[in-house]
């Protein structure tokens, strides 16, 4: 299996097995395309757009936490 990252893609086009992915440096050809697109899709794939959506995550208190226990839920911002 042979990767090609840091490319963006324009939009990908499939005819029988083969698809083609158009990039910004230059045009490829595969059987099979990986799609890392993290949260956010793009015109490049319309067919996901409405498919694959962001949901943010969220911690509500309703009173102050002990730090240890807030260090617990979320290590990142405590």
């Amino acid at each position: 299996m042979t990767t090609r990252g840091g490319k963006s893609r324009s939009h990908l086009h499939q005819r029988r097995a083969q698809i083609r992915v158009y990039t910004s440096r230059g045009d490829l050809t595969a059987r099979e395309v990986i799609l890392a697109s993290g949260a956010y899709t793009t015109e490049a794939t319309p067919a996901l757009q409405k498919k694959i959506i962001p949901i943010g995550s969220y911690i509500i208190a309703t009173e102050i936490l002990p730090a240890d226990l807030a260090r617990e839920l979320s290590p990142a911002t405590v």
